[in-house]
């Protein structure tokens, strides 16, 4: 049967601030369930479950353990209002009905944000895989121009040099070019 730790706790404008003594405890086996008007702190073989009087701002709040002390800082969802007390008092069907809504809504929150998360992961990795789409095109365009420029620069040097040509070496030029197309056009024509 598990234990309930002794806590102290503290009532501020804006939090409630809880000191659970955990001696003995096992890290491992710490777990800490924060609803909105429900608490439970489960570290074998402690258990702490305490229906809250008020709700709270589970997202905002925030616990921290150190040296077998867990100290925990509920935020109020309305500042200034004073508890006066931390515990819900009800019967117990009102207990275990707001604890069971409570665990609904923050299971069902908590797989919302899962699934933002998962949205903001898939559009994170649509956006990097569209700039690097992007940046090998750039490359692309930059590769052609570049292919484009030194095919020109080299057509230029190669006329340049043609038509710094004595005339006779120019027609001995053309004539080997155009010995060189009929010998590719007989070659076509006998296969």
């Amino acid at each position: 049967m598990p234990i309930e730790p002794t806590f102290q706790w503290l009532e501020k404008a804006t939090t409630v601030e809880l000191t659970v003594a955990l001696k003995g405890y096992s890290p491992k086996s710490l777990d800490i369930l924060l609803c909105r008007n429900h608490i439970r702190v489960s570290c074998s073989p402690f258990l702490l479950d305490l229906p809250l009087k008020n709700d709270i701002d589970a997202d905002s709040s925030s616990a921290v353990l150190n040296d077998g002390t867990l100290l925990i800082a509920l935020t109020k969802l309305h500042e200034g209002v004073t508890w006066g007390e931390l515990v819900f008092e009800g019967t117990k069907d009102v207990i275990n009905r707001r604890r069971e809504e409570a665990f609904a809504e923050r299971t069902a929150h908590i797989q919302h944000q899962h699934e933002k998360r998962i949205e903001r992961r898939i559009a994170d990795e649509r956006m990097a895989l569209q700039m690097q789409m992007t940046l090998e095109e750039d490359e692309r365009q930059l590769i052609e121009a570049k292919k484009t420029t030194e095919k020109t620069e080299a057509e230029e040097a190669l006329y340049k040099t043609l038509a710094d040509l004595p005339p006779a070496a120019r027609c001995r030029a053309n004539s080997d070019d155009d010995n060189t197309s009929v010998k590719a056009a007989d070659a076509s024509s006998i296969s």
